[in-house]
């Protein structure tokens, strides 16, 4: 939920100010080139909390409509849960190397 207040209060903040690690921020580039729509970025800028949060929102099932504004609580539970365990999945393969 910090995530979405930073990216109604400061959307051009950049990604790192959350505290991710690296595996975590690779990960996330590389989810965003399935799940993000090209006006997704007509909203944001590329690694912004506001790119996050519509991620996450967009893992969440969050449909990305204009007039519906940023995901909701539920739809970016639903992304960030999504991501944890792929984030999981994605730890295990490259330790496992």
């Amino acid at each position: 939920m910090r995530s979405r207040y930073l990216a109604v209060n400061n959307k051009d903040a950049t990604f790192d100010s959350l505290g991710k690690t690296e595996e975590e921020i690779e990960l996330a580039k590389k989810l965003a080139i399935k799940y993000l729509k090209p006006i997704d970025f007509t909203v944001c800028k590329e690694f912004s909390v506001l790119w996050w949060v519509l991620l996450l929102g967009r893992m969440g099932g969050h449909q990305g409509f204009k007039q519906k504004g940023l995901p909701g609580w539920q739809s970016i539970w639903l992304g960030y849960q999504f991501y944890l365990n792929t984030l999981e999945g994605y730890t295990l393969y490259r330790n496992s190397s």
